[in-house]
């Protein structure tokens, strides 16, 4: 695995580290935070500004983004590349560690999971068994077991509904994690919600400024 491809799958564990030390979204990191925690590699005086500045496009054009990088280039992604400063001479192989890192950047099934398991776990932390340590009936692999593999089988289907904060992927992975009373589906419903850039957008700014 090359350099870069690392720096991706390291910033996706901060994130979801970073994100889990809160309850309270107004603490989860901006999206210009996790450069001091990865290290020199990020350390220049524009990077805040030059990050916000991609930040903003990957929200925007997020979708044309990924159909860019799964066909192997295009416009919007050029767009990508232009607000990030840049240079031509670099451009082929910053274009190659944003496809290469495809997988990890659009298709973080694991980034997902984990961060709906720590929402799950969040709305039963105070009615946990500290005995047998069950989660709404549910043991903590069993809970992830089933996020994963629901996750693996609606991964676009989910993100809309995390993006929405609502939706038919969304009601049907709380039913199949027992989530009966209103208030609580409400809070994971908003929870998640709150995380999607955490979880969608935050990784695909971080592969393309780590190409700069």
């Amino acid at each position: 695995m090359n350099k870069s491809l690392r720096i991706i799958l390291l910033a996706s564990v901060l994130l979801l580290s970073i994100s889990s030390c809160s309850q309270n979204t107004s603490h989860l990191p901006s999206v210009f935070d996790i450069p001091s925690v990865i290290g020199s590699v990020f350390e220049n005086a524009t990077y805040s500004a030059k990050r916000k500045k991609v930040a903003s496009y990957v929200q925007i054009h997020y979708l044309g983004l990924r159909d860019d990088v799964s066909k192997g280039g295009g416009k919007v992604l050029e767009g990508a590349l232009d607000v990030a400063g840049i240079k031509q001479s670099k451009r082929d192989k910053a274009r190659q560690i944003i496809i290469s890192s495809k997988k990890q950047t659009y298709e973080n099934t694991l980034l997902v999971t984990d961060s709906l398991v720590q929402v799950f776990a969040a709305l039963y932390v105070n009615e946990s068994s500290a005995k047998d340590k069950r989660i709404n009936g549910f043991s903590y692999i069993e809970a992830r077991q089933l996020i994963r593999r629901y996750t693996k089988n609606n991964f676009e289907a989910l993100r809309i509904a995390i993006k929405q904060g609502q939706g038919e992927a969304l009601d049907d992975l709380m039913t199949q994690l027992n989530i009966k009373h209103t208030d609580k589906r409400s809070m994971f419903k908003k929870k998640v919600m709150s995380r999607y850039h955490v979880i969608y957008l935050d990784i695909v700014v971080t592969s393309i400024m780590i190409s700069t």
